[in-house]
């Protein structure tokens, strides 16, 4: 007999050790519309009431909804004409909102959220079918079949699988002290998110067939129970073995399994007190927890029942001995020359090392130099290896259901930023950034406008706060690139404080002109930043560090200093040109100031 009281007392050990991330992949599972909904329900409720509240469209609705199910509604009720209306009225409520960090009436994310939940995309969408089809009739029935393919797809590929994917972490989570958030790719890596889709299909659509007779539903409810627990071990399982695997490993465990879900009874109740706070933040993932180690005590029995050959995971419930993993991780075990550290290149003091060490740039180039980047980046790739070889996260390379190496070309392995950057090459970092920077925002007016404006406050075809930007990201930034996380966040922070501060000195420098204005802007603060553009730029940013200043770096390396010096000093001065000229006559206009 299974004690509930040790489950759970298990299950809070492996809560407290994985707590932050256990309650935020609970969030965002119920933000798919699956398990544990109840925990961000009253959010959902909250944001409605708010829309309701500052969004008021009398007398146009007949549905009574608001923003894009209410379009929809009236549109395939045949009452178009009241759609539109709901989706006209509703973005002219968006476009006066011109002030404030909420404002939404400019910029491409303001345009996209405005579009959806407004409405008024399924409007321009059924405009332009009719336009081809002309038949209103066949087009609200391409609609109805178009959104109905949708939510199938959504929830046979999307909603099912995800939940799978969230038991394997918490799975994972039992043993080791450490799940990356890598694992969150489980499925894509073991080639099989097909046939979980196809197996979580195959079992919903039994489910449905039992509903129909009450007590047939209950018993096949807890009958097909571990059906998700199995193939989160092996998704390589066959839907027909999979249920027949859950039926027999829940035989005669029925009434126990009932038992230990109404358990959480309390935890229910306490969930709607709480308005969802208690599901969102403890009992949803408490309760995750306490059904895996549920299903590890229930999974004992498989070679009673002949299935110790498909549950087969032996390191998903135990460690594996030091030396399987030694040799399954073989560069975990390497040791790094001690000889070329940064001590040997640069001394133990001193400003060479002081740049080399907090902003990463070589002052000077030589050998040894050389010797510690490719040092450093083989320390770094033993880095990765460390956790599965040490047993703080799941063995990958041991998994029993091969799970593919990542490939690509953003795979860290395949990556070679860690390194120290000459002063030439920033040099020439800065300008391609800045050249860049300028192209880019020439284009957008070009586009968008259809006329040529020479963006930015210099004559030049060069925007400095982009190139700085990226200087900043390469020097002040250098250590946290060993955490793309925390590299990603930095970039964000570091690009808002940039792009705030140079608005506000350009602003006050130059008699109130602005050369950007980010007033109606989706979260703007003061017009100077908005959450559009960070984005834009951290996406950018992480792109410079780990894909375009290492490899213009490389190609640098093949030119002599000699020739890069010259084409560094070239550059520099018609830049130092430019801008001492453009402090007396700086360049403004149409498309480029507020003036």
């Amino acid at each position: 007999m299974i004690q509930r009281s040790d489950l759970k007392r298990a299950a809070r050990r492996t809560f407290r050790g994985h707590y932050l991330m256990f309650v935020i992949l609970c969030i965002g599972v119920s933000f798919f519309g699956t398990d544990y909904v109840s925990s961000v329900n009253f959010a959902r409720i909250q944001v409605e009431k708010i829309t309701v509240n500052r969004i008021k469209v009398p007398d146009v609705s007949v549905t009574g909804q608001l923003g894009i199910k209410g379009v929809y509604d009236e549109i395939i009720n045949g009452r178009f004409a009241k759609g539109k209306e709901i989706a006209d009225k509703v973005k002219s409520r968006y476009r006066k909102e011109k002030a404030g960090i909420l404002a939404r009436n400019r910029g491409m994310l303001a345009k996209v959220v405005n579009s959806v939940t407004s409405g008024s995309i399924l409007i321009k969408t059924v405009d332009a079918a009719n336009s081809i089809i002309k038949s209103p009739t066949i087009v609200v029935l391409l609609l109805i079949l178009l959104a109905l393919a949708f939510q199938i797809f959504w929830w046979i590929f999307i909603q099912n699988t995800v939940t799978v994917i969230a038991t394997r972490i918490f799975l994972e989570g039992r043993i080791y002290p450490e799940v990356p958030f890598s694992r969150l790719l489980f499925l894509r890596d073991t080639r099989h998110w097909w046939r979980v889709s196809k197996t979580l299909l195959y079992t919903s659509a039994l489910k449905i067939l039992w509903s129909l007779t009450i007590v047939g539903f209950i018993i096949k409810h807890f009958s097909y129970y571990l059906v998700p627990y199995i193939i989160a071990e092996n998704p390589s399982v066959k839907p027909r073995e999979a249920v027949a695997m859950s039926r027999k490993m829940m035989n005669g465990h029925k009434w126990e399994c009932f038992l230990l879900e109404l358990s959480f009874a309390g935890w229910l109740v306490l969930g709607v007190v709480t308005l969802g706070l208690s599901d969102m933040f403890y009992s949803g993932a408490y309760k995750m927890a306490t059904m895996c180690e549920y299903y590890a005590e229930l999974r004992k029995t498989a070679p009673e029942n002949g299935y110790e050959e498909v549950l087969n995971d032996t390191y998903l419930f135990e460690k594996a001995d030091k030396s399987l993993l030694a040799e399954a991780y073989p560069e975990a075990v390497e040791d790094i020359e001690e000889s070329r550290d940064m001590d040997a290149v640069y001394g133990t003091h001193g400003i060479r090392r002081f740049f080399a060490h907090y902003f990463g740039i070589a002052l000077t180039m030589n050998p040894q130099e050389k010797e510690w980047q490719a040092a450093e980046e083989k320390k770094y790739r033993i880095s990765l290896s460390r956790p599965a070889y040490e047993a703080l996260t799941y063995p990958e390379r041991l998994s029993m259901i091969g799970e593919r190496e990542r490939t690509g070309l953003l795979v860290p392995e395949k990556l070679h930023y860690i390194r120290h950057y000459s002063i030439l090459s920033l040099i020439v970092i800065f300008f391609t950034f800045a050249i860049f920077g300028w192209l880019w925002e020439v284009s957008l007016h070009l586009i968008w406008d259809g006329v040529f404006v020479n963006r930015g406050a210099l004559l030049g075809p060069w925007l400095p706060i982009y190139g700085f930007g990226g200087i900043f990201v390469l020097t002040f930034l250098n250590r946290f690139r060993e955490n793309p996380l925390r590299e990603m966040c930095s970039i964000i922070l570091l690009s808002a404080l940039l792009e705030y501060f140079t608005s506000l000195f350009l602003e006050k420098t130059n008699n109130g002109l602005r050369w950007w204005d980010y007033t109606g802007y989706m979260l703007n603060l003061h017009g100077r930043i908005c959450a559009e553009g960070l984005i834009v730029f951290g996406i950018g940013g992480m792109t410079a560090v780990y894909l375009i200043a290492p490899r213009i770096d490389d190609r640098l390396k093949r030119i002599t200093g000699k020739k890069l010096l010259v084409v560094c000093t070239i550059l520099t001065t018609l830049f130092l040109i430019d801008a001492i000229y453009s402090t007396f006559y700086p360049n403004i206009g149409f498309g480029i100031t507020n003036q």
